[in-house]
């Protein structure tokens, strides 16, 4: 669990949980984001590709280290 706040935006505080569950010798990585208002969900969403482009390196990281 892990307090952001986001650049040029420090009232957007939110709160984000990261969840990892394996099943199968699978291992799945849950982000869950809680923001202070439905405005600045909103902002965050608009640099969702970003994140996106994150977890998918996230990702291909995990696959090279097996």
């Amino acid at each position: 669990m892990s307090t952001e706040i986001f650049d040029g935006m420090p009232d957007a505080e939110a709160v984000s949980t990261v969840t990892l569950t394996e099943k199968d010798g699978r291992t799945t990585l849950t982000l869950l984001v809680q923001h202070t208002s439905e405005d600045n969900r909103d902002r965050h969403l608009q640099y969702g590709d970003s994140l996106r482009a994150a977890m998918d390196r996230l990702e291909q990281a995990a696959i090279a280290a097996r």
